[in-house]
């Protein structure tokens, strides 16, 4: 190696001392302001570099998911005044659910671009061919309730069960939210839909924190394996220093992709955002260390390029 390459190993060298042990702020300020310094940070614990990643994507995840709670509010107050006006009144019996309209069934009717059926009891939730041309609907039956999305391009969709079997999203007992035989009717309707919402928004906080765990770690794991299998110099200290390394460059974009995410923009969703950023991110990475300390292309007296 030149004279000129040794310089700048040793600078970098020099440089990154400090960082080594980095507190919790510093690792942040590594991160955002001094991304140079991040090959310094995969030499840090890999059960550190873990914990700082989970948590704060559960924060995030729960940011996420607090922002969305407005937006809820106004779906839930919209639905549940217009359902109000459809049903006038509706109850559980034993498991089952029941309105007063419409009265002749099978009933359909639509209302902000979905389809709403109502069926009667034993009636089997029907195949997408009947579900007439709409992309997304409510399927209302007194033995169940699913919504489903018709999947784009495909006669097939996916549905979910909101109601069924006595059990709201197939976990929790209705008769712990909706007693027995009690009629709701008029605002009283849209009251009690707010009450269970507010009810349910702890869960709804807490599962969207867990769930941006998950996507987070999976999309990080397959960034890590991509230098690993193809034996990168990155790897040469083994995969836990991979993952360290890669633990800590998920961080900036996770914070960016919660805040895109937060705005509930329309373009691009969390994964998306998060992905693309990663990729940007490691790109100013590389384009960082070789602007302060040449390693990434040094041109020595001898013509080499390292």
């Amino acid at each position: 190696m030149s004279e000129s390459g040794h310089t700048n190993g040793e600078a970098f060298d020099r440089a990154a001392a400090p960082h080594s042990s980095a507190s919790l702020r510093g690792v942040f300020g590594i991160l955002f302001f001094q991304p140079q310094f991040l090959l310094v940070l995969s030499q840090d614990k890999l059960s550190r570099a873990l914990r700082i990643l989970v948590g704060l994507a559960f924060v995030c995840g729960m940011v996420i998911a607090g922002a969305e709670i407005p937006r809820l509010l106004r779906a839930v107050t919209d639905w549940s005044g217009w359902f109000q006006d459809q049903v006038g009144a509706v109850w559980v019996k034993d498991g089952r659910l029941g309105w007063e309209h419409p009265e002749e069934l099978p009933y359909t009717t639509r209302h902000r671009q979905w389809r709403i059926d109502f069926a009667g009891s034993d009636t089997a939730f029907p195949p997408p061919l009947r579900l007439g041309p709409e992309d997304r609907g409510v399927w209302i039956s007194p033995d169940g309730v699913y919504a489903w999305v018709r999947l784009e391009g495909a006669d097939e969709i996916r549905s979910t069960a909101l109601f069924t079997e006595g059990k709201i999203m197939g976990v929790l007992e209705v008769d712990n939210w909706w007693p027995d035989g009690v009629r709701f009717q008029g605002e009283e309707l849209s009251e009690s839909s707010r009450k269970w919402l507010v009810r349910a928004l702890p869960a709804l906080v807490l599962s969207g924190g867990l769930r941006v765990v998950v996507q987070v770690l999976f999309y990080t794991f397959v960034f890590a394996l991509i230098p690993y299998v193809m034996k990168s110099p990155l790897a040469a200290g083994g995969f836990r220093g991979v993952l360290t390394f890669y633990f800590y460059a998920g961080i900036p974009p996770l914070v960016v992709a919660t805040v895109y995410a937060s705005l509930n923009l329309p373009w691009a969703d969390f994964n998306m955002f998060f992905v693309g950023g990663f990729i940007l991110y490691l790109l100013a990475v590389v384009w960082r260390i070789g602007r302060s300390f040449g390693v990434a292309s040094v041109d020595g007296e001898d013509g080499g390029t390292y």
